[in-house]
């Protein structure tokens, strides 16, 4: 094989969605915390999860490497946070890693 075609092979594609949330969910429970599934099938731009950590409720918002979110998803943001509630995007595998250790130095 040639050189060129082993390292399109050795490149690892980028996680889809629902991997990064499997993530997220497996490492807040490593945490001793609650991630749970959010759908409100009548509001469209409801967070993906929300993470329930001592004493913390967080909306998150899942998205894969280099996905934005939509214009309902950025209201919804608002209403938390006029709301004084926490919301956090989190974007691909790194940002789930982040949110975590952030969440690891406040606890």
């Amino acid at each position: 094989m040639s050189e060129i075609s082993d390292l399109i092979k050795s490149k690892k594609k980028p996680p889809f969605e629902k991997q990064v949330e499997q993530r997220l969910v497996q490492k807040v429970k490593q945490m001793g915390g609650q991630c749970w599934k959010f759908s409100s099938p009548n509001n469209r731009g409801v967070s993906d999860r929300i993470v329930l950590l001592n004493g913390r409720v967080i909306f998150i918002e899942v998205k894969r490497d280099k996905g934005k979110m939509t214009v309902t998803q950025k209201r919804f943001e608002k209403k938390i946070l006029e709301n004084l509630g926490e919301f956090v995007c989190v974007t691909g595998y790194q940002g789930v890693d982040d949110f975590i250790k952030v969440l690891r130095n406040e606890t």
